[in-house]
């Protein structure tokens, strides 16, 4: 048997180099341009540049595939070298540990997406996961024990959940569209993958994230890729998961109930709590189990005492049903998103500040569609044919997305300010196909204000005052400032000034600048 090699290093310097930036690819995070800079670290002349921000999906990222192809057998020749005997130094251990975990993930990553099941599915290739494993650690020997097969298992079907949900579900290649799933992956592993794999996984659960933007900008989308990449333990006996991943997000909108209703959806109430309540009914925040998600959609609409009732849960992970004694916990995760500025109305206290720093253990705003736009002009066409695709259909899409994109166009300018967001640009889809046309809300808006002071100077009931303050702003709008306007009318700018109605102003110059 040979002597142990203890003069020389288990690895050249080009491979250690090399596998310090594959451990890099697998815990930095995978939509920031750290990922980047890794993985081109790690081929350095093959390196291939296809955009701004990669991740590994399914396969999809070219990088990806080849660092897997120089990883697999530089890991083989590593643990070939351990068996026989090479010393190691702790720190060569460690990392080749840590690239192993790497290969592992990378390895099965295909397999992992193709998963579906939850509880009721045994996952049929658990076992080659676990030979491939027991292969390459089992020499490792480092410091650290290697992380239980099983927890591992579960964290790698976790990860490729959070990489599809949060890729699939946020559309774009604008930048602020990417540091918007950057964000979204802390929220799920924290900006640490490695402490979270080594045990912040279990404590993330007391940390609610606060989901901030303007309406129609994907705060539910964002929600629900929290809510589906939920860490859930994966049982060896049974080759089973605890539970189904997209079984236990639960969505509740608060601005569409009212406040004793929001109270006995949210805490649940006893048998004769109220009028009404025949039956004892758990709430939500019940219902939302350990390893469940609760989205409180409309925050800033909860009433004053239920924000209160809501801190104290928060606080103490306890509850009571209404008319109960009984104390219940708070198992799951929160998320809670609002449109509101949330800041204005705790300065005019009508959102208590507690309650605001309670919520945003993580806090995550949704760009607009102008943001997007102005940053990635193609996601327009992206977005229509997305869109379309949802609506119309496979068959349809297509055409449906090119007259829309025509439309668009030809009647909107380049820098239309969506102030409706995704969701406007769907309702414009949905519009193209039932009649080949969109009226932006900001056109009609104005139209309906045009028409009924029209009807109204032809009966000749306005006020000469009301016709003054109208004709002033016309002119406002149309002139582009007050002194000029002033001098087209004839009169002091200042007198002027006190005829213009600023929010008939604002919507006829969105309609302006719609129809530039």
């Amino acid at each position: 048997m040979p002597a142990p090699r203890s003069s020389r290093p288990l690895f050249t310097a080009a491979e250690a180099a090399f596998l310090r930036a594959v451990v890099r690819m697998g815990t930095v995070n995978p939509f920031l341009e750290d990922r980047i800079a890794a993985e081109s670290e790690a081929l350095g002349h093959d390196f291939q540049k296809v955009g701004r921000v990669m991740i590994n999906l399914g396969g999809a990222n070219e990088n990806v595939r080849r660092v897997g192809a120089r990883l697999g057998p530089l890991l083989g020749r590593i643990a070939q070298r351990l068996a026989d005997g090479a010393a190691a130094t702790a720190e060569e251990r460690t990392l080749y540990q840590e690239a192993c975990y790497y290969f592992l993930y990378d390895t099965f990553d295909v397999r992992l997406g193709a998963h579906r099941g939850g509880s009721d599915a045994p996952v049929g290739f658990y076992e080659a996961f676990k030979k491939e494993y027991t292969r390459l650690l089992d020499v490792a020997r480092a410091p650290e024990s290697p992380l239980p097969v099983e927890h591992l298992f579960a964290c790698y079907f976790q990860i490729r959940r959070a990489y599809e949900h949060i890729y699939a579900g946020l559309l774009g290649s604008s930048l602020p569209v990417a540091r918007l799933r950057a964000a979204v992956w802390e929220t799920i592993f924290t900006c640490y993958l490695r402490s979270y794999l080594g045990g912040l996984f279990a404590r993330l659960t007391d940390i609610p994230t606060l989901v901030t933007g303007p309406t129609g900008t994907g705060k539910e989308l964002v929600a629900e890729a929290i809510g589906y990449s939920r860490y859930l333990p994966f049982n060896p006996e049974t080759a089973r998961f605890s539970a189904s991943y997209d079984a236990d997000f639960h969505p509740l909108n608060l601005s569409a109930l009212s406040p004793q209703l929001i109270e006995s959806e949210l805490f649940g109430h006893r048998l004769g709590a109220f009028t009404g309540a025949i039956h004892e009914k758990p709430g939500w925040l019940e219902l939302a189990g350990e390893h469940g998600t609760l989205f409180l959609d409309e925050i800033g609409e909860l009433d004053a005492g239920l924000q209160v009732k809501l801190l104290r849960a928060l606080e103490k992970r306890t509850f009571q049903r209404l008319g109960d004694t009984k104390v219940r916990f708070l198992l799951g995760r929160i998320v809670a998103a609002t449109h509101r500025d949330l800041a204005e109305a705790m300065a005019k206290g009508t959102f208590r500040s507690d309650l605001y720093y309670r919520l945003c253990g993580h806090l995550i705003t949704t760009p607009s569609l102008r943001e997007q736009l102005d940053d990635a002009p193609d996601d327009l066409g992206n977005l229509v044919r997305s869109i379309a695709l949802r609506v119309a259909g496979p068959r349809f899409a297509e055409p449906l997305a090119d007259a829309t994109l025509r439309w668009i166009a030809t009647e909107l300018p380049p820098d239309y300010p969506w102030p409706g967001n995704v969701r406007e640009l769907s309702q414009c889809v949905r519009n193209m196909m039932m009649s080949r046309a969109y009226r932006p809300a900001v056109r009609q808006a104005a139209e309906a204000a045009r028409d009924d002071f029209r009807r109204q100077l032809e009966s000749g009931t306005l006020p000469l005052a009301e016709v003054v303050r109208w004709y002033s702003t016309v002119a406002r709008a149309n002139a582009g400032s007050l002194q000029e306007t002033a001098r087209r009318l004839g009169v002091d700018r200042h007198h002027v000034a006190d005829k213009i109605d600023e929010a008939l102003l604002a919507r006829l110059l969105k309609e302006r600048a719609g129809k530039r």
